[in-house]
């Protein structure tokens, strides 16, 4: 495969990456650039630690994590250069996570720390080794089936033996603020209202 090649796919596995990923990347290797700072406080590293941590989900795995290394000088001027984006009062940090998570400023990332492209090469890999059912054996998907409240309850009323009643949309006038009296029943039974 020639380098071309080599580099059309390796943009292609990035552009799947979702926005949030991409950041995920981008912080973790922030992240372990920060604990390498010569005398930390143990607290503070724990903290640290404990983030890295809570960043892994179904995606984002702790061996691919694990496999980030932290961010070099070049991508610390770039990222503070981004965040420089950000409003004082704004927590969400809109505006850089915009322009981090775009495919041209994210490939920079990938570039300056390979160790992140070898995480997603990681993840791509793994995806491919999981095996696949034969056709054969893939059971039929089951006809899903969504019933609204009036109709589990008509049908609870039939499975009972008791004569369906008409729904209820709402509830009448008198029966709004009475005191002294119960929740109303959801059913409507014209006798019975009208009585």
């Amino acid at each position: 495969m020639s380098t071309a090649a080599n580099r059309t796919s390796d943009d292609e596995l990035c552009l799947h990456v979702s926005d949030g990923h991409k950041c995920s990347f981008i912080v973790a290797a922030l992240t372990k650039r920060t604990l390498q700072i010569p005398g930390i406080k143990p607290a503070d590293r724990l903290t640290l630690l404990e983030k890295l941590n809570g960043m892994t989900d179904d995606w984002f795995t702790a061996d691919m994590l694990a496999g980030i290394e932290p961010m070099d000088d070049t991508g610390l001027a770039i990222y503070e250069e981004v965040r420089t984006l950000d409003s004082p009062d704004d927590k969400t940090h809109a505006a850089s996570f915009n322009v981090l998570a775009t495919p041209k400023v994210f490939a920079h990332f990938v570039k300056l720390n390979p160790s992140i492209l070898a995480a997603i090469k990681h993840r791509a890999d793994n995806r491919r080794d999981i095996p696949q059912p034969p056709p054969d054996e893939t059971p039929p998907p089951r006809p899903q089936t969504v019933m609204g409240a009036a109709q589990f309850a008509m049908t609870q009323r039939r499975s009972n033996g008791a004569q369906p009643t008409q729904h209820r949309s709402h509830v009448p006038p008198e029966h709004i603020g009475g005191v002294g009296g119960s929740l109303p029943d959801w059913t409507y039974d014209a006798e019975k209202d009208n009585a």
